[in-house]
């Protein structure tokens, strides 16, 4: 694609970049030197520059520059139209008829500008015949104002220890950077406006996807919306979407120039993967050990009125054995002491002595339980046949002398 200065986009950088050119051809330009990426539009602004038809100034452009120190300086002259004998020619006499010719542009009251594209395939011998060039000056003015226009390769050239005599000479610099998101939204409807068509013939999901595959490089830019463009026109589609730019990429870059961007973002990928499944991995051991966010901040929030309930009550009393049942004195009973029970017998509950008779069995035991009732002092002997019987023993009366002392035998 042609550099078509109709089709310039002044963003911010080509604004600033073309006031540096505009302002390297003025009476004080002396030398200027602009720099930028491959495809950000430097020879777009050159051309622009010339298209600016600027009053008493005369411009020889070099596109070509990697010649020798006499075909660079013959060159200049065959731009500015100065005669010269040759070849064979001498470097001095391509000087000197370069040096007159100045001398009467100034008194004309014209100015004189080198422009050099691609400068930084000057050769270091060019270069420095490039600085004595800006020797030829009056008292007040240069007689040949000079502008170096090349890629980022032109900054390292000039900053090389036998370069910086050159390097002192340049009085202004500007680099030239990419454009951004929306700068690339814009230039694109920007072309469009100016070929005639209308602006909304990408989307806006195709237009952010246009300026990740080309950065905001302009060349890069125009050959991927010309792509998209003809790809509307063969399918039909009325706009153009993310899949026709993914293709028109492919297409005009290659596919491994477009995967080797997203090779790019496969290292970040894989350090948020690796992280996630470390995280997930350890999660267990913080849960376990660790009450989570939320109760701990309802513990906290909960702990004044804890205490302040645990200050109010009064102490808890400590445990005391369970007492004996009492039998009330109106019952006629008196107190049952209670044998221990063996672990293994079930639990006994202990009756007042008219209770305990009543719920004898009328039958099951070898002795006549009303006479044996009769010769018993006190209710203990009740109680203790009353056991043996639950714990399933026999139980032999003995005579009656035994029997007042409440004694017996069991087998």
């Amino acid at each position: 694609m042609t550099p078509d200065p109709r089709y310039l986009y002044l963003s911010r950088g080509h604004e600033e970049s073309l006031a540096h050119l505009i302002y390297g051809t003025g009476p004080n330009g002396g030398f200027v030197q602009l720099t930028g990426e491959v495809g950000t539009g430097k020879t777009m602004l050159v051309r622009s520059l010339l298209e600016q038809n600027l009053e008493n100034v005369d411009i020889a452009l070099i596109f070509n520059p990697r010649l020798s120190r006499r075909a660079f300086m013959a060159a200049i002259c065959d731009e500015l139209g100065i005669k010269y004998v040759g070849p064979p020619y001498s470097l001095k006499q391509l000087t000197d008829n370069l040096s007159h010719h100045l001398l009467k542009t100034h008194a004309a009251g014209r100015n004189t500008v080198l422009v050099v594209d691609e400068a930084q395939n000057l050769s270091p011998r060019v270069l420095e015949q490039v600085r004595m060039l800006t020797n030829l000056e009056t008292s007040q003015h240069k007689l040949l104002r000079i502008i170096l226009v090349g890629q980022p390769e032109l900054q390292q050239l000039l900053a090389r220890k036998d370069m910086r005599q050159v390097a002192q000479r340049i009085t202004a610099r500007y680099h030239l950077c990419p454009l951004s998101r929306r700068e690339t939204v814009r230039y694109i409807r920007h072309r469009l406006t100016v070929s005639g068509n209308r602006e909304d013939l990408f989307t806006s999901s195709a237009l952010r996807l246009v300026y990740h595959l080309s950065r905001g490089v302009p060349r890069i830019i125009n050959t991927i919306c010309e792509r998209t463009l003809l790809a509307i026109f063969a399918t039909g589609a009325k706009r153009a979407g993310p899949r026709l730019v993914w293709r028109a990429a492919r297409e005009v870059r290659g596919s491994g120039v477009v995967l080797g961007k997203l090779d790019r973002l496969m290292p970040v990928l894989l350090i948020v993967f690796s992280t996630a499944v470390i995280a997930w991995f350890l999660m267990p051991l913080f849960t376990d050990s660790k009450p989570e966010s939320g109760e701990v901040v309802a513990d906290v929030l909960d702990r004044p009125s804890k205490v302040e309930h645990e200050l109010s009550l009064p102490p808890r009393p400590s445990p005391e054995p369970e007492a004996s049942p009492v039998i009330p004195p109106e019952s006629g009973a008196k107190v049952v002491s209670v044998l221990l029970q063996p672990e293994s017998a079930p639990a006994v509950t202990v009756l007042p002595v008219p209770e305990a008779i009543d719920t004898l069995p009328e039958a099951g035991l070898p002795v006549d339980l009303e006479g044996q009732i009769a010769h018993v002092a006190d209710s203990k002997r009740a109680v203790h046949l009353r056991l043996f019987d639950l714990w399933g023993k026999s139980i032999k009366l003995l005579s009656s002398e035994s029997a007042s002392t409440g004694r017996c035998c069991s087998s």
